[in-house]
């Protein structure tokens, strides 16, 4: 039987702390807390936030160091992983209980907004031109891509036959367009 598996989303309520092992892996360390929230008892239109829940995650290797570089504090996440379960004595000598989320996959949530760290790295990215034709084509950045209503519509002109000279071939004044593909 494995470990329960679990779903959750939540803000992190610190940056991910980045470390390395001795081994040199990288683990990254954060918590997130979220809560439920209902409608008021007798209450159409407020709002109240349940008891928060904090768990405490881990999550390793390359992903580790993609999270560091990529959330911050307040950051809506969602996230999935494995629940495990430690125990320790506390100062005091007490035993405790504490629950842990090995973290299979992390992401920003867009539920209430755009995340603004990808979209800057997004727009600061800049191409080196290569030998691909398709390398090559201009990135418009995404806040002036306009919607489909304001571009100009223009005619579309069918094209015109060529004026035929009379007593000359269709082709005079013009070399074959042997080049252009046959469809």
């Amino acid at each position: 039987m494995g470990l329960p598996r679990v779903q959750m989303d939540g803000r992190l309520t610190a940056d991910p702390e980045l470390r390395f092992t001795p081994g040199g892996f990288a683990v990254a360390n954060f918590t997130v807390a979220g809560n439920d929230r209902k409608k008021k008892q007798g209450s159409d239109s407020e709002w109240e936030d349940g008891p928060t829940t904090f768990l405490r995650c881990s999550v390793w290797l390359e992903q580790a160091e993609n999270v560091a570089e990529s959330l911050r504090k307040g950051d809506n996440v969602l996230v999935t992983g494995r629940l495990t379960q430690h125990e320790y004595d506390d100062k005091e000598g007490n035993k405790r209980t504490a629950f842990e989320v090995q973290v299979e996959t992390i992401g920003p949530s867009l539920r209430w907004r755009a995340t603004p760290h990808g979209s800057q790295r997004r727009t600061e990215r800049v191409q080196e031109p290569t030998g691909d034709a398709w390398a090559s084509v201009p990135r418009i950045p995404p806040a002036t891509v306009a919607g489909p209503d304001s571009v100009p519509q223009q005619a579309v002109q069918p094209p015109q036959p060529p004026v035929q000279q009379p007593n000359q071939p269709a082709w005079a004044g013009q070399p074959p367009a042997y080049d252009e593909p046959p469809f």
